[in-house]
């Protein structure tokens, strides 16, 4: 996440061998970073993500993925989100 007026476009994992297809946007004016996984197999139960900061001075997050009503993906918002370079990690899932 950068400093405020910066925008960046949604980042997009493609699906592929059956696993979803995650996409991660973020918002640096709101501070806030938004994951979100499409088509999750019925029966798994959601991963958790972590927003793991690259700076060792700023503490991760952790969100569970919610689903949205009506659609077909789960979702998950962090917000407060410092500027800084950070990684998106997911529990592992178990089939």
């Amino acid at each position: 996440i950068r400093g405020p007026g910066d925008q960046t476009s949604p980042a997009s994992l493609v699906a592929h061998n059956g696993v979803p297809r995650v996409v991660v946007a973020v918002n640096s004016e709101l501070r806030e970073v938004e994951v979100r996984i499409d088509d999750l197999p019925p029966g798994l139960r959601p991963p958790l993500v972590a927003l793991i900061p690259i700076r060792g001075d700023i503490a991760p997050k952790v969100q569970e993925l919610h689903p949205v009503p009506g659609a077909s993906y789960l979702i998950g918002r962090f917000g407060d989100v410092d500027a800084g370079d950070y990684v998106v990690a997911f529990e592992a899932v178990e089939r």
